[in-house]
Protein backbone atom coordinates (compact mmCIF):
# COMPACT_ATOMS: atom_id res chain seq x y z
CA UNK A 1 0.00 0.00 0.00
CA UNK A 2 1.37 3.73 -1.05
CA UNK A 3 1.06 6.32 1.13
CA UNK A 4 0.69 10.15 0.23
CA UNK A 5 1.22 12.80 2.45
CA UNK A 6 1.22 16.39 2.14
CA UNK A 7 4.43 16.71 4.56
CA UNK A 8 6.30 14.80 2.12
CA UNK A 9 5.66 17.09 -0.72
CA UNK A 10 6.37 20.27 1.40
CA UNK A 11 9.65 18.62 2.79
CA UNK A 12 10.84 18.30 -0.52
CA UNK A 13 9.99 21.76 -1.99
CA UNK A 14 11.60 23.57 1.77
CA UNK A 15 14.94 21.56 1.00
CA UNK A 16 15.12 22.97 -2.25
CA UNK A 17 14.12 26.53 -0.40
CA UNK A 18 17.12 26.59 1.90
CA UNK A 19 19.88 24.91 -0.23
CA UNK A 20 21.49 27.47 -0.57
CA UNK A 21 22.09 27.81 3.53
CA UNK A 22 25.74 27.21 4.17
CA UNK A 23 25.86 26.21 7.79
CA UNK A 24 24.77 22.49 7.72
CA UNK A 25 23.33 22.66 11.08
CA UNK A 26 20.97 25.46 10.46
CA UNK A 27 19.71 23.58 6.85
CA UNK A 28 19.20 20.47 8.78
CA UNK A 29 17.37 22.66 11.30
CA UNK A 30 15.10 24.66 9.31
CA UNK A 31 14.56 21.52 6.52
CA UNK A 32 12.73 19.70 9.81
CA UNK A 33 10.99 23.22 11.64
CA UNK A 34 9.81 25.30 8.16
CA UNK A 35 7.03 22.23 7.57
CA UNK A 36 6.62 21.69 11.44
CA UNK A 37 5.19 25.66 11.39
CA UNK A 38 3.47 25.19 7.89
CA UNK A 39 1.55 22.36 8.75
CA UNK A 40 0.63 24.18 12.50
CA UNK A 41 -0.75 26.90 10.76
CA UNK A 42 -2.38 25.95 7.43
CA UNK A 43 -5.92 25.24 9.25
CA UNK A 44 -4.66 27.10 12.61
CA UNK A 45 -8.45 27.98 14.70
CA UNK A 46 -8.68 29.00 18.25
CA UNK A 47 -12.24 28.58 19.50
CA UNK A 48 -13.61 27.89 15.92
CA UNK A 49 -12.13 31.24 14.82
CA UNK A 50 -8.76 31.27 12.68
CA UNK A 51 -5.79 33.01 12.97
CA UNK A 52 -3.43 34.55 10.69
CA UNK A 53 0.16 34.78 12.79
CA UNK A 54 3.49 35.73 11.36
CA UNK A 55 6.05 33.81 12.57
CA UNK A 56 10.08 35.13 12.46
CA UNK A 57 12.47 32.25 13.01
CA UNK A 58 15.79 34.62 14.40
CA UNK A 59 19.15 33.57 15.36
CA UNK A 60 20.32 36.88 16.96
CA UNK A 61 17.72 38.73 19.19
CA UNK A 62 19.56 41.59 17.11
CA UNK A 63 17.58 40.63 14.40
CA UNK A 64 14.16 42.65 15.74
CA UNK A 65 16.42 45.20 17.61
CA UNK A 66 15.98 48.54 14.96
CA UNK A 67 12.70 48.18 14.74
CA UNK A 68 10.58 51.56 15.51
CA UNK A 69 8.58 51.15 18.46
CA UNK A 70 9.97 47.73 19.57
CA UNK A 71 8.04 46.09 22.46
CA UNK A 72 9.46 42.60 23.14
CA UNK A 73 7.73 39.89 25.60
CA UNK A 74 9.03 36.57 26.00
CA UNK A 75 6.64 33.57 26.75
CA UNK A 76 8.69 30.17 27.77
CA UNK A 77 11.81 28.64 26.23
CA UNK A 78 12.96 25.05 25.61
CA UNK A 79 14.49 22.50 23.73
CA UNK A 80 15.46 22.96 20.00
CA UNK A 81 12.84 20.40 18.61
CA UNK A 82 9.29 20.39 17.16
CA UNK A 83 7.89 19.81 19.99
CA UNK A 84 8.58 23.63 21.25
CA UNK A 85 7.93 24.86 17.74
CA UNK A 86 4.47 23.91 18.12
CA UNK A 87 3.94 24.75 22.02
CA UNK A 88 5.22 28.02 21.04
CA UNK A 89 2.30 28.35 18.35
CA UNK A 90 -0.16 27.03 20.21
CA UNK A 91 0.88 29.73 23.15
CA UNK A 92 1.10 32.51 21.12
CA UNK A 93 -0.83 32.77 18.08
CA UNK A 94 -4.00 33.46 20.40
CA UNK A 95 -2.38 37.23 20.84
CA UNK A 96 -1.24 38.15 17.73
CA UNK A 97 -4.68 39.45 16.18
CA UNK A 98 -3.18 42.83 15.90
CA UNK A 99 -0.10 44.51 15.29
CA UNK A 100 2.20 41.55 17.58
CA UNK A 101 3.93 38.61 15.69
CA UNK A 102 5.58 35.68 17.36
CA UNK A 103 9.32 35.21 17.15
CA UNK A 104 11.36 32.04 18.05
CA UNK A 105 15.12 32.94 19.03
CA UNK A 106 17.24 29.60 17.91
CA UNK A 107 20.62 29.79 20.31
CA UNK A 108 22.39 26.93 21.56
CA UNK A 109 20.23 24.10 21.69
CA UNK A 110 17.14 25.90 22.57
CA UNK A 111 14.48 28.39 21.32
CA UNK A 112 12.89 30.70 23.47
CA UNK A 113 10.28 32.15 21.85
CA UNK A 114 7.47 35.02 22.16
CA UNK A 115 5.75 38.08 20.75
CA UNK A 116 7.26 41.50 19.72
CA UNK A 117 5.86 44.46 17.96
CA UNK A 118 7.47 47.44 15.76
CA UNK A 119 4.82 49.99 15.98
CA UNK A 120 3.76 50.41 12.58
CA UNK A 121 1.72 52.97 10.70
CA UNK A 122 -0.59 51.86 8.13
CA UNK A 123 1.62 53.71 5.75
CA UNK A 124 5.29 52.59 7.40
CA UNK A 125 7.09 49.90 5.62
CA UNK A 126 5.49 46.21 6.91
CA UNK A 127 8.32 44.55 9.17
CA UNK A 128 8.46 41.98 7.45
CA UNK A 129 10.05 43.88 4.66
CA UNK A 130 12.34 45.60 7.25
CA UNK A 131 13.85 42.39 8.38
CA UNK A 132 13.94 40.28 5.51
CA UNK A 133 15.25 42.81 2.99
CA UNK A 134 16.96 45.89 5.08
CA UNK A 135 18.55 44.05 8.20
CA UNK A 136 21.97 43.31 8.50
CA UNK A 137 20.81 40.60 9.84
CA UNK A 138 18.68 39.39 7.80
CA UNK A 139 20.83 36.50 6.62
CA UNK A 140 19.84 34.46 9.89
CA UNK A 141 15.73 35.73 9.54
CA UNK A 142 12.81 33.64 7.99
CA UNK A 143 9.35 34.40 8.14
CA UNK A 144 6.26 32.07 7.55
CA UNK A 145 2.82 34.34 7.36
CA UNK A 146 -0.39 33.60 6.68
CA UNK A 147 -2.14 34.93 4.15
CA UNK A 148 -5.22 33.38 4.19
CA UNK A 149 -7.32 29.82 4.99
CA UNK A 150 -4.96 27.29 3.26
CA UNK A 151 -2.17 29.65 2.02
CA UNK A 152 1.11 30.38 3.68
CA UNK A 153 4.22 32.32 2.34
CA UNK A 154 7.77 31.74 3.30
CA UNK A 155 10.30 34.30 2.83
CA UNK A 156 14.48 34.51 3.65
CA UNK A 157 16.45 37.08 1.87
CA UNK A 158 15.17 36.77 -1.81
CA UNK A 159 14.05 33.76 -1.89
CA UNK A 160 10.02 33.09 -1.03
CA UNK A 161 7.78 29.86 -1.42
CA UNK A 162 3.79 29.84 -1.55
CA UNK A 163 2.32 27.17 0.31
CA UNK A 164 -1.34 26.20 -1.19
CA UNK A 165 -3.11 23.97 0.20
CA UNK A 166 -6.21 22.55 -1.48
CA UNK A 167 -6.98 18.76 -2.38
CA UNK A 168 -10.29 20.08 -4.43
CA UNK A 169 -8.16 22.35 -7.57
CA UNK A 170 -5.09 20.73 -8.99
CA UNK A 171 -4.45 24.35 -10.97
CA UNK A 172 -1.36 26.76 -10.52
CA UNK A 173 -1.59 29.46 -8.05
CA UNK A 174 -0.67 32.83 -9.04
CA UNK A 175 2.02 34.68 -6.70
CA UNK A 176 -0.47 37.28 -4.51
CA UNK A 177 1.92 39.45 -3.82
CA UNK A 178 2.90 39.45 -7.08
CA UNK A 179 -0.73 40.32 -8.63
CA UNK A 180 -1.31 42.19 -5.69
CA UNK A 181 1.81 45.29 -6.23
CA UNK A 182 0.90 45.02 -10.09
CA UNK A 183 -2.46 46.41 -9.71
CA UNK A 184 -1.36 49.10 -6.70
CA UNK A 185 1.54 50.43 -9.25
CA UNK A 186 -1.64 51.15 -11.39
CA UNK A 187 -3.58 52.86 -8.87
CA UNK A 188 -1.08 55.55 -8.04
CA UNK A 189 0.75 55.40 -12.34
CA UNK A 190 -0.03 58.95 -12.19
CA UNK A 191 1.54 60.08 -8.77
CA UNK A 192 4.86 61.91 -8.38
CA UNK A 193 7.32 59.35 -7.60
CA UNK A 194 8.35 61.09 -4.51
CA UNK A 195 4.66 60.54 -3.07
CA UNK A 196 4.58 56.57 -3.64
CA UNK A 197 5.36 54.94 -0.42
CA UNK A 198 2.97 55.67 1.98
CA UNK A 199 0.57 54.65 -0.68
CA UNK A 200 1.89 51.85 -1.57
CA UNK A 201 2.21 50.46 1.89
CA UNK A 202 -1.05 51.57 2.44
CA UNK A 203 -2.63 49.80 -0.37
CA UNK A 204 -0.83 46.43 0.37
CA UNK A 205 -2.01 46.51 3.65
CA UNK A 206 -5.77 47.58 2.15
CA UNK A 207 -5.80 44.34 -0.12
CA UNK A 208 -3.84 42.05 1.90
CA UNK A 209 -6.44 42.42 4.43
CA UNK A 210 -9.53 41.70 2.16
CA UNK A 211 -7.44 39.03 0.34
CA UNK A 212 -7.88 37.39 3.62
CA UNK A 213 -11.34 38.20 5.12
CA UNK A 214 -12.92 38.48 1.76
CA UNK A 215 -15.31 36.74 -0.24
CA UNK A 216 -14.50 37.87 -3.87
CA UNK A 217 -13.29 41.24 -4.92
CA UNK A 218 -13.48 42.99 -8.47
CA UNK A 219 -12.09 46.53 -8.83
CA UNK A 220 -10.77 48.71 -11.81
CA UNK A 221 -8.57 51.62 -12.49
CA UNK A 222 -9.79 53.91 -15.02
CA UNK A 223 -8.04 57.20 -16.23
CA UNK A 224 -8.46 60.23 -14.13
CA UNK A 225 -10.10 62.12 -16.84
CA UNK A 226 -12.57 58.78 -17.26
CA UNK A 227 -16.61 59.41 -17.41
CA UNK A 228 -17.71 56.88 -15.15
CA UNK A 229 -21.41 57.58 -15.30
CA UNK A 230 -21.06 56.50 -18.81
CA UNK A 231 -19.11 53.32 -18.45
CA UNK A 232 -20.67 51.88 -15.31
CA UNK A 233 -24.56 51.13 -14.69
CA UNK A 234 -25.86 51.08 -11.08
CA UNK A 235 -24.10 51.29 -7.95
CA UNK A 236 -22.79 54.21 -6.43
CA UNK A 237 -20.71 57.29 -8.03
CA UNK A 238 -19.39 59.36 -5.21
CA UNK A 239 -20.60 62.94 -5.22
CA UNK A 240 -17.19 63.68 -4.44
CA UNK A 241 -14.17 60.94 -5.11
CA UNK A 242 -11.98 59.89 -2.09
CA UNK A 243 -8.68 61.53 -2.33
CA UNK A 244 -6.75 59.25 0.01
CA UNK A 245 -3.40 60.69 -1.11
CA UNK A 246 -4.20 63.37 0.44
CA UNK A 247 -5.54 61.53 3.69
CA UNK A 248 -2.18 59.73 3.93
CA UNK A 249 -0.26 63.31 3.96
CA UNK A 250 2.11 62.35 6.83
CA UNK A 251 2.26 66.18 7.61
CA UNK A 252 -1.15 66.13 8.56
CA UNK A 253 -2.32 66.00 12.26
CA UNK A 254 -5.49 64.16 12.02
CA UNK A 255 -3.47 61.80 9.73
CA UNK A 256 -3.65 58.43 11.77
CA UNK A 257 -7.45 58.55 12.83
CA UNK A 258 -7.94 59.45 9.45
CA UNK A 259 -5.83 56.18 7.47
CA UNK A 260 -7.49 54.14 10.08
CA UNK A 261 -10.83 55.23 8.87
CA UNK A 262 -10.14 55.39 5.12
CA UNK A 263 -8.97 52.03 6.06
CA UNK A 264 -11.83 50.84 7.29
CA UNK A 265 -14.61 52.20 4.49
CA UNK A 266 -12.54 51.06 1.98
CA UNK A 267 -12.06 47.74 3.01
CA UNK A 268 -16.11 47.57 3.23
CA UNK A 269 -15.97 48.99 -0.20
CA UNK A 270 -13.84 46.35 -1.93
CA UNK A 271 -16.06 43.56 -0.13
CA UNK A 272 -19.25 44.76 -1.34
CA UNK A 273 -20.51 43.35 -4.37
CA UNK A 274 -19.58 45.14 -7.51
CA UNK A 275 -16.62 46.77 -8.90
CA UNK A 276 -15.03 49.33 -6.98
CA UNK A 277 -13.37 52.16 -9.53
CA UNK A 278 -9.85 53.96 -8.73
CA UNK A 279 -8.05 56.10 -10.48
CA UNK A 280 -4.76 56.64 -11.90
CA UNK A 281 -3.62 58.81 -9.64
CA UNK A 282 -4.51 57.53 -6.30
CA UNK A 283 -8.73 58.46 -6.12
CA UNK A 284 -11.92 56.23 -5.07
CA UNK A 285 -15.29 57.64 -7.75
CA UNK A 286 -16.89 54.25 -7.34
CA UNK A 287 -18.39 51.39 -5.46
CA UNK A 288 -20.75 48.60 -5.57
CA UNK A 289 -21.40 49.30 -9.63
CA UNK A 290 -21.60 47.56 -12.07
CA UNK A 291 -21.12 47.26 -16.32
CA UNK A 292 -23.73 45.60 -18.66
CA UNK A 293 -22.46 42.27 -20.37
CA UNK A 294 -22.52 41.87 -23.98
CA UNK A 295 -24.76 39.45 -25.44
CA UNK A 296 -21.88 37.44 -26.05
CA UNK A 297 -20.32 37.95 -22.89
CA UNK A 298 -23.45 37.33 -21.10
CA UNK A 299 -24.70 33.71 -22.80
CA UNK A 300 -20.87 32.75 -22.13
CA UNK A 301 -19.92 30.49 -19.56
CA UNK A 302 -17.11 31.39 -17.81
CA UNK A 303 -15.27 29.74 -14.81
CA UNK A 304 -16.58 31.78 -11.56
CA UNK A 305 -19.85 33.35 -13.28
CA UNK A 306 -20.80 36.79 -13.13
CA UNK A 307 -17.55 38.42 -11.62
CA UNK A 308 -15.44 36.61 -13.70
CA UNK A 309 -17.39 37.73 -16.74
CA UNK A 310 -17.44 41.31 -15.84
CA UNK A 311 -13.62 41.63 -14.90
CA UNK A 312 -13.70 39.94 -18.84
CA UNK A 313 -15.88 42.72 -20.03
CA UNK A 314 -13.48 45.07 -18.46
CA UNK A 315 -10.82 44.77 -20.23
CA UNK A 316 -12.57 45.78 -23.31
CA UNK A 317 -13.26 49.44 -21.76
CA UNK A 318 -11.17 51.65 -23.42
CA UNK A 319 -10.27 53.84 -20.51
CA UNK A 320 -10.11 50.75 -17.96
CA UNK A 321 -6.52 50.48 -17.64
CA UNK A 322 -6.41 47.46 -15.07
CA UNK A 323 -8.44 45.33 -13.35
CA UNK A 324 -8.58 43.32 -10.58
CA UNK A 325 -10.75 39.91 -9.63
CA UNK A 326 -10.28 37.68 -6.16
CA UNK A 327 -12.18 35.04 -6.43
CA UNK A 328 -14.55 33.49 -3.90
CA UNK A 329 -11.80 30.91 -2.98
CA UNK A 330 -8.89 33.45 -2.90
CA UNK A 331 -7.22 33.23 -6.53
CA UNK A 332 -6.25 36.24 -7.77
CA UNK A 333 -6.30 37.73 -11.02
CA UNK A 334 -4.63 41.12 -12.72
CA UNK A 335 -5.29 42.82 -16.10
CA UNK A 336 -3.50 45.15 -17.44
CA UNK A 337 -4.21 47.14 -20.63
CA UNK A 338 -1.25 46.40 -23.34
CA UNK A 339 -0.08 43.34 -21.59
Amino acid sequence: MSVVTFRKALQSEVTDFVKNIKDNDDRVFLQDTIPTIVSQLLFYREEGKFLYPEVYLIKDSSAIQGLPFLQKQMISRGKENAETVCKAIKKCAPLCENSWSIYLLVSEGTIEYGLFSGGESLTSVHREDILISDSPNAQSVVCVRVLRDKLISVRKNDRSLHVYFDITDERDVEPFDESQQQFIRKIISALDETELEPQTNFLRRLFTHVFRYGHGTLACVVDKDAKVESIFTDGIILPEPIDFVKILDPKSRESIPKQMGLYELLSGMLQSDGITVFTDDGKVLAYNVFIKLSEQKEGKKTMGGARSRAFESLGDIKNVSAAYMQSQDGKVTVYERGK
